[in-house]
């Protein structure tokens, strides 16, 4: 992280409605395409040396789920939940259940408020990988609306959206668990917020404030991917690693009560608030979302991170 006055943003050093109770491929949200959607080859799916790893699903199969959730928005809720399976966990930012009534998802992904007009949104860049049991993707999204809050002058806002997505394989590839936040610095606050369906920490709880250990855990695999605060905490296979170590000396620590974690035999992620302690006064609040697959031994591999300013 680096300290600017009194901001701390998560760069190469940590460099991130309604509510209910880089690089990679890219395409617009309105059938127009930046870069064409990956061809229908199987992701990279982590495997043991010799042994060849069961099919995992085709990368255009997960990047047609995040073209219909980019084309949703902001207000086609019903095709935006409809990507999402059974007991979902959403953190835009805030820790959330998706669930029918969370009809205002999509404003919230696009940082809308009542006197937002919805421009346009594309896909700026894209990453997946899997097995046969579960799947991620992570991308980065460009989303314009104009303002024209009451007494001031009208103004168009572009904003980077970053996202990473957890996707189950036993509900036909629905997602489980996702993440959609702006890039921007961090804030101190005096509180977190509450965090729905909250569970006991368990191993994922304790890597996602351990960025050394995530480093070292972390898949081998180009797909994997960090996402951070700044505009240029963003990396990808063998530079998730490098950004995770730059993080080592932060201090980072889960909220009492504000975690989420589910650990599955095809997958596991765990979303949590997190307090940055840097100075004096408040910590800087962050959402986390941490994704994972088994690993050897019992072991949990590590393939997609999201630190995201409250």
């Amino acid at each position: 992280m680096r300290v600017r006055a009194s901001v701390v943003l998560l760069v190469a050093a940590l460099g991130c409605g309604k509510k209910p109770a880089g690089n990679g491929q890219g395409s617009g949200s309105s059938g127009s395409s930046t870069v064409p959607p990956p061809a229908e080859a199987a992701v990279a799916a982590p495997a043991e040396a010799g042994v060849s790893p069961p099919a995992a699903p085709p990368a255009a199969k997960l990047r047609a789920v995040l073209d219909k959730q980019v084309a949703a928005l902001p207000d086609k809720s019903a095709d935006l939940l409809a990507t999402f399976g059974k007991d979902a966990v959403a953190l835009t930012p805030e820790i959330v259940t998706v669930t029918p009534d969370y009809t205002d998802m999509g404003h919230d992904i696009a940082v809308m408020n009542p006197h937002s007009t919805f421009v346009s949104a594309k896909v700026t860049s894209f990453h997946a990988g899997g097995t046969d049991k579960a799947a991620w993707l992570a991308a980065e999204l460009e989303i314009v609306t104009k303002s024209g809050e009451p007494g001031e002058k009208p103004s168009q806002d572009t904003r980077t959206i970053r996202t990473i997505e957890l996707l189950d394989g036993a509900q036909d590839w629905k997602v489980v668990a996702a993440s959609f936040a702006e890039v921007k610095p961090m804030e101190r606050r005096d509180s977190a917020p509450k965090v729905e369906g909250a569970t006991d920490g368990g191993p994922l709880a304790k890597l996602v404030v351990a960025p050394a250990d995530l480093a070292a855990a972390f898949a081998s695999d180009p797909n994997v991917a960090v996402f951070g605060t700044d505009p240029d905490e963003h990396a990808f296979g063998g530079d998730a690693k490098t950004l995770l170590g730059t993080w080592s000396k932060l201090a980072l620590a889960v909220e009492p009560g504000a975690v989420r974690e589910v650990r599955t035999a095809g997958y596991g992620y765990v979303a949590a608030d997190i307090n940055l302690t840097s100075g004096t006064g408040h910590p800087y609040r962050l959402t986390a979302l941490l994704l994972a697959v088994p690993g050897a031994n019992g072991a949990w591999t590590p393939v997609a991170l999201h630190f995201a300013p409250l």
